[in-house]
């Protein structure tokens, strides 16, 4: 894993067309402690609020280096997405680190951006990414109330744009990602979430809750170490009693945060609980665990196995199905789950999960 500056200029790295085949390698960026981002949500003509970086294949060390393509402060060049575009790879990185600075750039150009994403699809794009972006703030430990606050706040607007954009919740097969972090999977969990609301009815409040619910579910995992985070061994007993509270943290977390509703705090405290008493942290069941709450479980389970994780490959949708309806009487809403699986063949979902 490595990370080099270019002794040239940034602007002739990417001024210049790209070599294709030296830009499709697999890797997961939070090996690198870097978040991807769509080249869609950097404005041309604006400066970068922090440094991008293009992911480069060495042939001669065969390993994945991340070279500086903008630097912080630069002006953002369209010509270098029209390259990146040509040579099919959409998608920049940067350091977890200056994922403050990012989220402010969004809070200020992010309607710009969405407006000028060229198609539905892109902008699907565009919403996940500055989610998960400004969601990367929520793991940092120096945070503090009021920038969580803020945060949370930007959060809440991401959320409502999808609310008031039905469009943005539909074919999300094609968006969502199949790299594993906390990040990723709470990003696709709130997309999901809302869309499954939206498919069953709910009322705009409701697939808000579900949107926020789902972005914040995992939060408490900002206090586990990575090692048991990223272990791909089995876990240990002392791992899981780690594990297992997450959710209270959480809900600990967001307790005071005015912008995430009871409604909300529920699921970030409940999404573990089992419909027959065997889950945590309280071991409530049956119809003492909220409504929405039983929702995010059934989607936080689907992505999790459809999802790359540490310890497994992803597994295809019929697998997921087929393992849902096999725990539905014990760990999930019975009911619920024939919905889920239906909802998987709609037109709201789509796209290859497999």
């Amino acid at each position: 894993m490595e990370i080099k500056s270019q002794t040239k200029s940034p602007q002739r790295f990417l001024d210049r067309p790209l070599d294709k085949g030296l830009l499709q390698a697999e890797f997961d960026p939070s090996d690198y402690e870097m978040a991807s981002l769509n080249a869609e949500l950097m404005m041309a003509g604006e400066p970068s609020p922090g440094n991008l970086y293009l992911a480069v294949f060495n042939p001669d060390t065969k390993k994945v280096e991340m070279r500086l393509a903008c630097a912080e402060g630069e002006i953002f060049q369209g010509i270098w997405r029209e390259h990146l575009h040509k040579a099919e790879q959409g998608r920049l990185y940067v350091k977890y680190d200056q994922a403050e600075a990012f989220s402010d750039y969004y809070a200020r150009f992010g309607g710009a951006i969405l407006q000028a994403a060229p198609s539905l699809r892109k902008r699907r794009q565009v919403i996940q990414d500055m989610a998960l972006v400004n969601l990367r703030l929520f793991f940092e430990p120096q945070m503090e109330g009021k920038k969580l606050a803020l945060s949370a706040k930007r959060a809440s607007l991401l959320m409502d744009q999808a609310v008031k954009d039905p469009e943005l919740l539909q074919n999300l097969g094609e968006v969502m990602r199949k790299d594993y972090s906390i990040y990723a999977h709470s990003v696709n969990v709130s997309m999901l979430a809302m869309s499954f609301g939206h498919y069953l009815g709910l009322e705009a409040k409701k697939i808000r809750t579900l949107g926020m619910g789902g972005l914040f579910h995992d939060v408490g995992m900002s206090s586990l170490p990575a090692s048991i985070l990223k272990k791909t061994g089995e876990l240990t007993e002392s791992d899981w009693g780690k594990i297992r509270t997450h959710p209270r943290k959480g809900y600990q977390m967001l307790l005071n945060v005015g912008v995430v509703t009871y409604d909300a705090l529920m699921i970030v405290l409940h999404h573990h609980e089992n419909i027959d008493g065997t889950g945590y942290p309280s071991g409530i069941k049956g119809g003492k665990i909220p409504f929405l709450t039983r929702i995010v479980k059934i989607v936080d389970a689907y992505d999790a196995i459809t999802s790359a994780r540490p310890y497994h490959p992803p597994r295809p949708a019929f697998a997921a199905a087929s393992d849902l309806m096999k725990s539905r009487t014990g760990h999930f809403d019975k009911n619920l789950v024939p919905n889920f699986i239906r909802f998987l063949a709609s037109p709201y979902v789509g796209g290859d999960r497999n």
